[in-house]
């Protein structure tokens, strides 16, 4: 006869294991910042509220940007930084807004790892910065910035 000690014995090692297997999928990843991006849902579809991209000369362009919002002066647009201010102004237009990055190596490979990160995440880092992120499939986090 199996005790009540001996399944709960058996259940805990189960969720340890289904801890390890969560743990083993993560990876650490170095590089450059590639692409931040904003996005957010507006009549039910998923819209780029801003994206701005790395070019092969170390510089930084906009690749797409909802203008109506303003959020940005002059070149202020190729380094977002997103206040207070600026997330209500975006979530009166957007629901469900997300921030997000893509951190590439640097060499012909070009490795990258990307998806949706906190907006203090988002802001403490720009194009072509060195940072180190822990992919945890659809979300990055920032471990290590400039």
């Amino acid at each position: 006869m199996v005790t009540r000690r001996q399944v709960l014995a058996a259940a805990g090692a189960g969720v340890g294991l289904g801890v390890v297997g969560v743990v083993a999928d993560d990876a650490v990843h170095s590089g450059l910042v590639w692409e931040k991006w904003i996005r957010g849902r507006l009549d039910g579809n998923r819209h780029i509220v801003h994206s701005v991209v790395a070019d092969s000369n170390q510089g930084t362009y906009i690749a797409e940007t909802t203008d109506e919002l303003e959020l940005f002066e002059d070149t202020q647009g190729r380094r977002p930084v997103i206040s207070d201010d600026d997330h209500a102004r975006i979530e009166e237009v957007f629901s469900d807004v997300e921030y997000g990055i893509d951190v590439c190596t640097d060499d012909r490979i070009r490795d990258c790892a990307g998806g949706r990160t906190s907006r203090a995440d988002f802001n403490a880092v720009q194009i072509n910065d060195q940072a180190t992120v822990l992919d945890r499939g659809k979300r990055i986090h920032l471990l290590r910035a400039p």
